[in-house]
């Protein structure tokens, strides 16, 4: 899973890679990976994340250390397979000067995923997830990117009691200014981590291939 998130990193020219893993599990990580040089890899750096999550936004502050000031962020979730890459979406993003911006797809059954409202090309909302919510829209797809002054936005941030909140959290303070931007990516993606059932079916897709 790892390996192909990667690939759609190096694919959208990103090649500055940090990720952010549980402790007990970085020995094993870089068994696979290495230093990233057979993937197209310029730098990597494995970062520990605690146990106990804090959170999405939580996370992805264990990067600031490694960013240099003024430097563009993508963030993207080891679990999610975005067949058709994300290149389209980071390239939006590098021509945009302030704000956020998210990968999305559009969905025919938008029940138990990251619905977004929105106005053009600024979302306008995130509600929770529903699961009884049957409705064609829009979802994020867990690639997120953003500029450095995340970081600060982060800090000033509560710790969730829920583990996930804090990533809509973050997203409130783009959508109150309206900076949070999304743009639509084409063809197949699995959120393997969303269910048993997403994760079954994209196993079926790959032994077929």
């Amino acid at each position: 899973m790892i390996l192909y998130a990667l690939i759609q990193l190096v694919d959208a020219g990103i090649k500055d890679i940090i990720v952010i893993i549980q402790s007990n599990c970085i020995a094993q990580c870089k068994e696979i990976l290495r230093d990233g040089k057979h993937l197209g890899i310029n730098n990597i750096q494995y970062v520990p994340h605690p146990l106990e999550s804090k959170g999405m936004a939580h996370a992805i502050q264990l990067a600031e250390p490694f960013i240099r000031e003024g430097e563009k962020i993508v963030s993207t979730c080891a679990d999610v397979i975005i067949e058709n890459g994300i290149k389209d979406a980071v390239n939006d993003f590098i021509s945009q000067s302030k704000g956020a911006r998210i990968a999305a797809f559009e969905m025919k059954d938008t029940a138990g995923f990251g619905f977004l409202e929105y106005e053009k090309d600024i979302i306008t909302n995130y509600p929770p997830k529903d699961k009884y919510r049957h409705e064609r829209g829009i979802v994020e797809s867990g690639t997120y990117m953003f500029h450095f002054d995340v970081f600060d936005k982060i800090k000033k941030m509560p710790i969730p009691k829920k583990k996930e909140s804090d990533i809509r959290d973050l997203f409130n303070y783009y959508i109150k200014t309206g900076n949070l931007y999304f743009s639509v990516v084409d063809g197949w993606w699995s959120d393997i981590g969303n269910s048993l059932e997403e994760y079954e079916n994209a196993n079926k897709r790959y032994e077929r291939k």
